[in-house]
């Protein structure tokens, strides 16, 4: 499940780099489109800080996992 969810993160960000970048070369930047902008380049950053929480917390888990079984 963890594996899935890394997956679905990944293809977020790509379709949203992807979408980023067509907004970026396909219209008029006004104030508004370019702070829209700005907010949406760091939702996506933030996708990779959310990666790694998981894969600490998947980290944790299996250690705690192995930790039960002796």
């Amino acid at each position: 499940m963890i594996d899935e969810n890394i997956i679905n993160l990944q293809d977020i960000k790509i379709y949203s780099k992807e979408l980023l970048e067509y907004i970026e070369y396909n219209f008029f930047m006004t104030f508004e489109l370019k702070e829209i902008l700005v907010y949406f380049k760091s939702a996506i950053s933030e996708i990779d800080n959310i990666n790694d929480y998981i894969l600490e917390l998947e980290s944790k888990i299996n250690e705690l996992e192995q930790n039960s079984y002796y």
